[in-house]
């Protein structure tokens, strides 16, 4: 009962915010109600069967997990991936999109419009269309996440960076820890719990900024 009363509080204030550009919901009014979904979903469910994603996916309070694709003066292009064709155009604070850096992933809560738009680009020789969902009224929730992985030593070719191995993956991937860190301690197979922005970088996945959970 608690979640539908916070949840038609949400709705109503949208509406006046619509209707009379009164106060909009806060961050935390919006998380108390947010159902958390994946960018990459949404594009999939709405390349699947695009009415039923609709339903899914508009008029809803979402908490939406991808990738930054594109930085706008006003907005960030939020994508499940960079060849996604379905996208979310997010307007954020002039001051959270200042943090954000191309192929970083993040998390933002906001209410997304039934309104899809779409843009045509020529790549190559080739039109390439995309749709934008809306989520006018929006928050950056998390430029970081939490993992934990295994430390394989130095990467003298991209250094600073330590190879790390995150599920046991024998893939690794590269970490540059914060200037907090005292590198000299770490040690080869070392498990370590850590936080860090992830950002695709010529199709290499990095952890920046990585401080250490104790």
């Amino acid at each position: 009962m608690k979640r539908i009363l916070a949840l038609f509080l949400v709705i109503g204030m949208c509406l006046s915010f619509a209707a009379c550009g009164e106060k909009t919901p806060t961050k935390e009014e919006l998380l108390e109600v947010a159902e958390e979904v994946k960018a990459i979903d949404m594009h999939n469910d709405s390349m699947q069967n695009i009415v039923s994603a609709k339903e899914m996916y508009c008029n809803k309070t979402l908490l939406i997990n991808g990738i930054v694709r594109e930085i706008k003066e006003n907005y960030i292009i939020l994508s499940g991936s960079f060849g996604s064709e379905y996208v979310v155009d997010v307007y954020l604070a002039t001051e959270e999109i200042a943090k954000l850096q191309m192929g970083q992933s993040i998390t933002v809560v906001g209410n997304i419009t039934d309104e899809i738009s779409e843009t045509s680009n020529d790549i190559g020789g080739y039109t390439i269309n995309t749709k934008h969902y809306q989520m006018p009224v929006a928050y950056l929730e998390s430029d970081t996440i939490e993992l934990t992985g295994v430390l394989k030593g130095a990467n003298n070719s991209y250094a600073p960076a330590f190879n790390i191995s995150i599920n046991d993956s024998n893939v690794y991937m590269l970490i540059y820890f914060a200037d907090s860190v005292d590198i000299s301690v770490l040690k080869y197979n070392q498990e370590i719990k850590f936080s860090a922005k992830v950002i695709i970088e010529n199709n290499i996945l990095r952890y920046y900024d990585a401080e250490i959970i104790e």
